[in-house]
């Protein structure tokens, strides 16, 4: 989830009442005086009410999130709801020239398919917790990390990789709602756009930090509507180096149904395999 900045003290202490410079004004007793003479507990109780109200206010804005922070919430929240969105991503860098991506995700099973202009091309499942993977040899061994001889050995086919293998993760990374989600979330201290269209749609932007473990380094705003039940509907990132990413979402809620292909290798049979890197 997003972080913003709270409210904090200041050094010198001028946020609190009770806390002066020094001598006769830390004296309790000189305080209730200047309250008026014999004024006693009434007093005290007094100035103990004016002390609380503005400590109480300091404490609510640090707890207060900001309006950007409470629209991306209430966004992903929606978008969850919906179950499922066509997502098409096409990045641009000086690797791999410019790659293209469309994902049909839902709740717990997605399919994505990735085209490159260096000649990496890859088709991925998600089903019931296991990933399929289907690549040509370019991308099995420069993008998936495969040996020569594994890739040779892997054809055409398709690899099926369970939930608990460790390559699981890397290979299944956005092809699921909520790792869709988390690619474009903009993390850190979160600004609002001015009100744009995207298309038709009317829209606004929440800028912030780009997850570095799911995105990569760097910036990246996600534009959500601006309606009663705001949704996603594009992202723009610039990260770390020269790549720069955007992404659209349509067609939430519509109903996905996937299935495991008719026949699959099983990466436990492949022999010792390099670690799998998410390909681009």
């Amino acid at each position: 989830m997003a972080r913003w900045p709270g409210w904090g003290a200041r050094s010198d202490g001028a946020l609190h009442p009770l806390r002066k410079s020094a001598g006769k004004a830390d004296n309790p007793g000189v305080a209730k005086r200047r309250l008026g003479h014999g004024c006693g507990t009434v007093g005290l109780l007094l100035l103990s009410a004016t002390v609380a109200a503005p400590v109480a206010a300091i404490a609510a804005q640090r707890a207060a999130p900001s309006a950007a922070t409470t629209l991306l919430r209430t966004a992903l929240s929606d978008a969850h709801a919906q179950g499922s969105v066509h997502e098409t991503e096409i990045g641009h860098s000086t690797a791999i020239a410019v790659a293209s991506y469309e994902d049909n995700v839902a709740l717990d099973s997605g399919s994505q398919t990735i085209d490159s202009s260096n000649g990496l091309r890859t088709k991925i499942l998600v089903v019931n917790g296991t990933a399929y993977l289907k690549a040509n040899q370019k991308a099995l061994t420069s993008g998936y990390g495969f040996s020569a001889s594994i890739a040779e050995q892997i054809g055409n086919s398709w690899v099926e990789i369970p939930l608990t293998d460790s390559k699981y993760a890397s290979v299944a990374s956005d092809v699921t709602l909520a790792s869709a989600l988390q690619e474009v979330t903009p993390l850190g201290h979160l600004t609002l756009t001015r009100p744009t269209k995207i298309g038709r749609t009317s829209a606004i932007g929440i800028s912030g930090t780009a997850n570095a473990q799911t995105t990569g380094s760097g910036s990246i705003t996600l534009y959500v509507s601006r309606s009663a039940t705001p949704l996603p509907i594009a992202a723009t990132a610039t990260l770390k180096g020269d790549t720069k990413l955007v992404i659209a979402f349509t067609r939430w809620g519509e109903h996905l149904a996937f299935n495991a292909p008719a026949d699959s290798l099983a990466i436990t049979d492949l022999g010792q395999i390099s670690a799998i890197r998410h390909g681009g």
